[in-house]
């Protein structure tokens, strides 16, 4: 896209009247031209800007949409920094940019564009575009994401009659088909936190790709990710509607037996669980709905994971005990109103078995 074209735009949005409410806080923006040639021994190349983009509207409502798109993908992988500095070098230029200041942001985004482009040359599915890096705030967490984004082209109607052509083509940037991106969470990784780094997890060496420039560590817990999972949907189960009505009861329970059902086939059978399909299967009167839902999870789930069994546990039975006793039951028994929850936290047992009612009684009389 051309600066004119920018500048253009930009003059409309700011003599529009109407004031842009921000949704991330804007701090740094830069663009460097990743170049990828045919039959060129360094065939991946960068071609730097020689500064940051100005903070305009229209700079910000970019790292707002770009933001909310990584944000909106269910298949992402979450890691930490694998260590080994001398072969994934970006891990060092972030912490002589956020920690050491060492680095201006346009040097630290120049190194880490060439970084990117070390790994681009290994990478069949690297392609060339824009490489986006942006630091922000969001939600009172630091942040910094850099993607690659293509130039699309489309036909526009030119309402102008006296320039002549009623058409033209408009260059503008793809964000909806971003698929080259990652982001570090700089809050959680300067309070080490477990999972501060994420890219979107294509298939084969997409994801690698991402991987490897980053210098993430993406092993998989997949108790954890069980465990965040069954937490969404649960959530999910009481917060979704149907024609604006929340589920019934009878709807909650066939939707979180259908979600337990498929997680115990796949840790049978030891297959990994990816979101995307998960929520098509599970939830396919508007799967959308549950993909936002796990993308937007509190805690990060990694597409690609084995469900644990363990971790399912809630999911339809409910269990738990004391030094004395312990209880266990399923949803059904809410449902049919043998297991009620009282005003003073007590639970009332219905349609118990006679043979422990008359177990109790003869304990109870012979004390």
């Amino acid at each position: 896209m051309s600066s004119t074209v920018i500048e253009a735009e930009e003059k409309k949005v700011r003599g529009s009247g109407d004031e842009y409410v921000a949704k991330t806080e804007l701090h740094h923006l830069i663009t460097h031209e990743l170049k990828k040639s045919q039959h060129v021994k360094e065939n991946v190349t960068i071609k730097p800007r020689s500064k940051p983009l100005a903070k305009t509207t229209l700079a910000q409502k970019l790292v707002d949409q770009l933001y909310e798109t990584y944000a909106s993908k269910p298949s992402k992988s979450f890691g930490f920094f694998n260590g080994k500095i001398e072969e994934n070098r970006s891990q060092v230029y972030v912490k002589k940019y956020f920690v050491d200041n060492d680095l201006d942001f346009k040097s630290f985004s120049v190194d880490m564009a060439n970084a990117l482009a070390a790994e681009a040359r290994r990478s069949s599915a690297a392609t060339g575009g824009h490489v986006f890096i942006a630091q922000f705030t969001h939600a009172k967490k630091d942040y910094l994401l850099v993607a690659i984004i293509n130039d699309e082209y489309a036909i526009a109607l030119n309402e102008e009659e006296e320039r002549g052509d009623e058409l033209e083509e408009v260059g503008f940037l793809n964000l909806k088909g971003l698929r080259f991106a990652g982001q570090i969470n700089v809050t959680a990784w300067k309070n080490s936190e477990d999972r501060y780094l994420s890219f979107l997890k294509g298939t084969g060496d997409v994801a690698d790709y991402f991987k490897r420039f980053l210098a993430c560590d993406s092993s998989i817990s997949n108790l954890s990710d069980t465990q965040s999972l069954t937490s969404v949907v649960e959530k999910f189960a009481w917060s979704v509607k149907i024609d604006d009505k929340p589920l019934s009861d009878e709807q909650r329970d066939d939707f979180l037996k259908k979600v337990d059902n498929y997680c115990r086939e796949m840790a049978d059978s030891s297959l990994e669980l990816h979101l995307e399909e998960f929520s098509n299967v599970v939830w396919p009167r508007d799967p959308e709905a549950l993909k936002s839902a796990l993308a937007e999870s509190d805690t990060p789930i990694s597409d690609g994971f084995v469900p644990h069994k363990k971790g399912l546990l809630g999911l339809v039975k409910f269990r738990g005990k004391s030094q004395h006793w312990s209880l266990s039951f399923d949803r059904e028994a809410i449902a049919e109103g043998n297991i009620q929850l009282l005003e003073d936290d007590s639970i009332k047992l219905s349609d118990v078995p006679s043979h422990l009612i008359d177990s109790l009684r003869r304990e109870i009389s012979g004390s």
